[in-house]
């Protein structure tokens, strides 16, 4: 690649803010952000302002685009469709036409493992796994890949999708914010019945594998999923947690029947499936086609976790 600069979108958010100062310490970088500017951050223009997106384009060799609408737990039904349909659809089609006309050489879209859809306990989940998503964020990505393929299709630029499950750090939002202040409470460990595998990804291993492909000389398109190496059980999770950060709650063996019933009494039965139920990911291919493999377990990565809150 002639050009060395990278734009990464959503560059205020999670894995957006972290990825662009990671990047900052060995290239050029410049992130685009509805919310903020100043720094390596410019303020997003509207898509339909085609010089200045031209103008932050011209240079660039990478897009890596993480800007999207994820799951709000306020959204009224009525209007979340069209909130994902704008965020995750449109605007990454509208973007792709962007780096297209910029000539950029690659395009590294952020998608979700959700596009699989609810899997059976025992699969486990890689490339070839039927897409079937069931959820308004997940459907959401899966139409915006399918845009992506078709445009990308007659293109020379390379299209790389990711698919990662839960990213997790210190500060990560979501369901795993939710487990970290569980597992800060002074309670015993009660999750020690269910013995889940659920493969996540931390944040350390994701910017890594970015880096990886941001810097990949050969010319390759295609999806990917993401992960750790390791399975972990819930309740090894709050383990782990609490052991960076040496602290010891002790646990409470309750049969699985009974913590499945309460969640269900109590309307969860969702978030049960999220954080108790299975979800096994195969990162194989991204280690055969890139030559990439996890810098840190899961082991350390919740001990990093636990050692930070």
């Amino acid at each position: 690649m002639t050009k060395n600069k990278t734009l990464v979108t959503g560059a205020s958010g999670f894995i957006g803010s972290s990825l662009v100062n990671m990047l900052a310490e060995c290239s050029e970088v410049v992130g685009t952000s509805r919310t903020s500017s100043g720094g390596h951050l410019v303020k997003a223009p509207d898509l339909n302002d085609i010089s200045t997106w031209s103008s932050l384009l011209s240079d660039v060799s990478v897009v890596v685009h993480c800007a999207g609408r994820a799951h709000v737990l306020s959204d009224d039904p009525l209007t979340a469709e069209k909130k994902f349909e704008y965020a995750n659809i449109k605007y990454t089609e509208e973007l792709a036409k962007l780096a297209i006309r910029n000539k950029v050489k690659r395009f590294i879209f952020f998608s979700s493992i959700g596009v699989y859809g609810n899997v059976e306990d025992g699969v486990v989940i890689d490339e070839d796994t039927a897409l079937r998503p069931d959820e308004l964020y997940a459907k959401s990505k899966y139409e915006a890949e399918c845009i992506l393929k078709r445009m990308f299709l007659e293109s020379e630029v390379d299209l790389i999708i990711i698919r990662p499950p839960l990213v997790y750090s210190s500060n990560a939002p979501g369901n795993f914010n939710r487990l970290i202040k569980l597992s800060k409470l002074p309670i015993p460990n009660v999750f020690v019945s269910v013995k889940n595998k659920r493969t996540m990804l931390s944040l350390t291993n994701l910017l890594d594998f970015i880096k990886c492909i941001v810097f990949y000389k050969s010319s390759v398109s295609g999806e990917f999923v993401v992960c750790d190496d390791e399975s972990v059980s819930t309740s090894n999770m709050i383990n782990y947690i609490r052991k960076g950060a040496g602290v010891n709650y002790g646990k409470i063996y309750i049969p699985k029947l009974i913590i499945e019933l309460l969640f269900f009494l109590v309307g969860k039965k969702k978030l049960y499936s999220k954080m108790l139920g299975d979800l096994e990911v195969s990162n194989s291919k991204v280690k055969k086609t890139f030559g990439w493999k996890p810098i840190e377990s899961a082991e350390r990565g919740l001990l990093s976790v636990g050692s930070e809150v």
